[in-house]
């Protein structure tokens, strides 16, 4: 069987020696001894598996220091390196109702103020009023631009009592615009006749403009009798 054997090539131990500092390197070796007598292994039937290079005492430290600068070096880099779009953090949406405030008693025709923050760009704000029992957003006003106060007057038929929600999503531009038409048509064909025969059909309302709306708030409110 080869036996492990551990060579030690120019080894310094002398303290005066000049050479002292020199570097020195341990080979371990395996061997295959010519009998069972245990001749003596030299360099020329030893086949090397590992070789350790070992150093001065200042030496080993100057490079754990080098070793130590490089990782922090590298770790300090890695945030900005790699994730940066990831770790980028943008603020939220946001909306607030000055006016109606939360169970205020409002007339039919009323103003909604308030403001919004941090809307991206692409969208902008509009105000829709529900009404419990279907659950419908129906447009109250055109959208309105974002990231600034807004102040709207809001319409609601003589026959609208009792409790409502105004909502204020934001949509994105081309889809506000659809439904600011609509909303428009809309209008246009109540206000042709009284007579609902005379009217025609009534625009045509298409749900998918709403698929990429985002509600941001919301008041409840009750309309005044």
């Amino acid at each position: 069987m080869p036996t492990p054997v551990i060579l030690f090539r120019n080894l310094q131990t002398r303290e005066n020696d000049p050479q002292r500092f020199a570097p020195t390197r341990i080979i371990i070796s395996k061997t295959q001894w010519p009998n069972r007598f245990g001749a003596t292994p030299s360099p020329a039937n030893c086949h090397s598996i590992a070789e350790v290079a070992l150093h001065t005492p200042e030496q080993l430290v100057l490079k754990m220091l080098i070793r130590r600068f490089l990782i922090l070096l590298l770790l300090s880099f890695t945030p900005f390196a790699v994730g940066e779009d990831e770790t980028k953090i943008e603020p939220e949406p946001e909306a607030e109702f000055k006016s109606p405030a939360e169970g205020d008693e409002v007339d039919h025709v009323f103003t909604a103020r308030g403001r919004t923050r941090h809307i991206p760009d692409g969208f902008v704000p509009m105000l829709f009023q529900v009404n419990p029992k279907d659950d419908f957003p129906l447009p109250s006003a055109p959208p309105f631009d974002a990231n600034r106060t807004f102040s709207e007057t809001i319409y609601f038929e003589e026959h609208d009592i009792g409790p409502r929600t105004l909502e204020l999503h934001i949509l994105p531009e081309a889809d506000a615009e659809k439904l600011a038409e609509w909303r428009q048509a809309l209008i246009e064909w109540y206000e042709s006749g009284q007579d609902p025969e005379a009217r025609g059909p009534e625009p045509a309302y298409d749900p998918t403009w709403m698929h990429n709306a985002i509600g941001i708030n919301a008041v409840a409110f009750v309309i005044k009798n």
